[in-house]
């Protein structure tokens, strides 16, 4: 587009020119061609102008691009997350993560601490063991271990 534009301006100044040249004498012819050197110099500056603010532009839509790249990918593992939790609910639970009986709080085993009685409670109430070891902090044994002694007691009642 600004090939088209400095073209048909070239063409303007050229027109200009030659009909000045063909009204006038050589002292003129001069003055059309300072005019013309006047109008190219100012026809330069605008090209550059031109290019600087194109550059300009090619940076924004860069930085944008890079902006909604990186929305995209945290949305996306957003997403995959998601679709993770809600196949972990859809899931039936299996006997290894879900106690059936529920025996009153009473009943439960005494632990050594109470993070452990929060464990048996949430295995108790059928919460995935990696949710578990997450939120509460706690190793895959020590859920493991609670898990067992529950069930151990279960099958002594």
């Amino acid at each position: 587009m600004t090939v088209i534009v400095l073209i048909l301006l070239a063409l303007g100044a050229f027109l200009y020119a030659w009909l000045a040249h063909r009204k006038t004498g050589p002292d003129t012819q001069m003055a059309v061609v300072a005019a013309v050197e006047e109008f190219a110099s100012q026809m330069e500056a605008e090209n550059d102008r031109m290019v600087e603010m194109i550059a300009a532009l090619r940076h924004k839509l860069d930085g944008y691009e890079v902006q909604k790249e990186r929305e995209i990918y945290t949305l996306k593992n957003e997403l995959t997350k998601l679709q993770t939790q809600v196949a972990e609910m859809i899931e039936p639970k299996t006997d290894e993560t879900a106690i059936v009986s529920n025996p009153p709080k009473d009943e439960l085993p005494e632990f050594l601490q109470p993070k452990y009685k929060e464990v048996a409670e949430r295995l108790l109430r059928g919460d995935d063991a990696h949710a578990i070891m997450m939120e509460l902090n706690v190793g895959y044994g020590e859920v493991d271990l609670v898990k067992g002694l529950l069930q151990s007691r279960r099958m002594h009642s």
